[in-house]
């Protein structure tokens, strides 16, 4: 068939390559691009087809030199940036003559676009020869965005941080006001800098601006997941104290592996609140992820706020659930959560069957799904493992009635107690109380497990396993 193909090309026979569907036209691309007469097969039909059926031309052609005018031409008027692939972009910069050509022409598209895959090669191609390139290379390093701007400057002094200063008088200036640069990719140059060969100042001046900006960063864990390298330890080391506030994410380690370079008066502070939070003279292993997803600020204002307003200053683990590890905190729990077997926006409803949460703080991955959290609420005494049968069947008949479900046990299952009597009905979370059905005035009980709830529209949708916790 690509013989025939061919042979047809070469007589004339043009119809037929606009019925090939991608697959056949893919193949005969390549059968021509590796033909030993590709360049007079080319000939004969480029003149006629170029109009009729561009991309099939330029996907022949477009890294040829001796059809540059054809390239160019397809290039100005025929080929959309979208047909390009990352492979053709890459061979027409550096196997061509027509590179600055086409990043021209393109300019526009490739802004817009913002692919790091492409601007990765793009730079590449820059910066092997700068004075050749010098003013594109302007237009990335000065007049762009502030994204493109980060992503050049970034681009360098990962590949030859040297080269830096042949563009820059001081890079540090175009990173110190750009709101659009992320903190994280912020502390990832800092860091990249130290480790260079460039001049200290310019970490140090990186350093200020994200200590100004950003009074909770990463520039800590950053620094100290190049734990091998001895500049980023010893930089640690030199503002250990500094680094330590101000981290984000990374307060829970520090206290466990470098705390010997922490002031005794940070020591202790820390160690007040987390020393609550024990089981077995051990440190819950749940702290490390609340620190981790920059939580820990919150529990410490929350540890100070309800046990300032408990008449009991009683602090005890509690047993752990399926999803978190509570403890009692006077007359509240706090609950450090591991993950939520929901991922709906609101995981649990606001009904008087279900002990509200004072607090609810939830740190979320791009799925939806919860990575850590902290949940405060009443902390209840009375059981509720011997009310009345008929309280268990309203209970979840009252359930339904609103439209949820619950996958789980309510009194003395294999996940504990789930359900708790309040002190008095009036406490439920309810508009009018009057309107309390008579079996809940007398036995008010109240889930206080708020997870394996579900709206019964979308309870398969909207669970899910630990292992998808990622």
């Amino acid at each position: 068939m690509n013989f025939d193909a061919i042979s047809n090309l070469q007589a004339g026979n043009y119809d037929f390559v606009l019925k090939l569907n991608s697959y056949l036209r893919n193949d005969l691309v390549l059968q021509i691009r590796n033909h030993e007469k590709r360049l007079e097969i080319i000939s004969d039909f480029l003149p006629n087809l170029k109009k009729q059926c561009p991309e099939f031309c330029f996907d022949i052609i477009y890294d040829l030199e001796e059809f540059k005018e054809d390239n160019q031409d397809l290039l100005t008027n025929y080929i959309a940036y979208k047909h390009l692939s990352l492979k053709q972009i890459s061979d027409i910069l550096f196997t061509t003559s027509w590179g600055q050509f086409f990043l021209i022409n393109y300019l526009t598209d490739i802004i817009a676009e913002q692919n790091p895959n492409t601007l990765e090669i793009i730079f590449r191609f820059l910066m092997q020869d700068i004075s050749q390139n010098r003013d594109l290379i302007t237009y990335f390093a000065f007049k762009e965005s502030g994204t493109l701007r980060f992503l050049f400057i970034n681009y360098i002094l990962k590949n030859d941080p040297l080269k830096i200063e042949e563009i820059y008088k001081d890079f540090t200036m175009y990173l110190s006001t750009e709101p659009s640069i992320k903190m994280e990719d912020l502390c990832t140059v800092a860091v990249n800098v130290l480790c260079s060969p460039l001049k200290k100042q310019y970490f140090l001046k990186i350093k200020k601006i994200i200590l100004t900006n950003y009074p909770k960063n990463k520039l800590a864990s950053k620094l100290l997941e190049k734990e091998t390298n001895d500049l980023t330890i010893a930089e640690f080391k030199n503002d250990a104290n500094n680094l330590f506030l101000s981290s984000s994410d990374y307060q829970f380690q520090i206290f466990k592996n470098y705390s010997q370079w922490l002031s005794q008066d940070i020591l202790n502070k820390f160690f007040k609140t987390i020393s609550l939070f024990q089981r077995n003279n051990n440190f819950d292993p749940t702290l490390e992820n609340i620190y981790k997803y920059d939580l820990g600020q919150k529990l410490e204002e929350y540890v100070d706020k309800y046990l300032s307003l408990s008449q009991s200053h009683i602090v005890e683990p509690l047993q752990i659930g399926s999803t978190a590890s509570p403890y009692r905190l006077g007359d509240y729990v706090i609950k450090l959560v591991n993950l939520k077997w929901s991922y709906e926006k609101i995981i649990c409803p606001d009904l008087y069957l279900i002990l509200k949460n004072l607090e609810e703080d939830y740190i979320r991955n791009k799925k939806g799904y919860v990575l850590a959290g902290l949940e405060v609420q009443p902390y209840l005494q009375r059981s509720a493992k011997d009310v009345p049968e008929y309280v268990l069947t309203n209970f979840r008949q009252e359930l339904e009635k609103y439209g949820y479900l619950l996958s789980d046990t309510l009194v003395g299952g294999v996940n504990g107690d789930n359900c708790l009597l309040l002190n008095s009905y009036q406490e439920a979370n309810c508009n009018n109380e009057q309107e309390l059905p008579a079996w809940f005035k007398e036995y008010p009980m109240v889930l206080v497990d708020r997870d394996l709830i579900f709206n019964v529209n979308n309870s398969f949708q909207k669970k899910r396993s630990a292992m998808m916790n990622s």
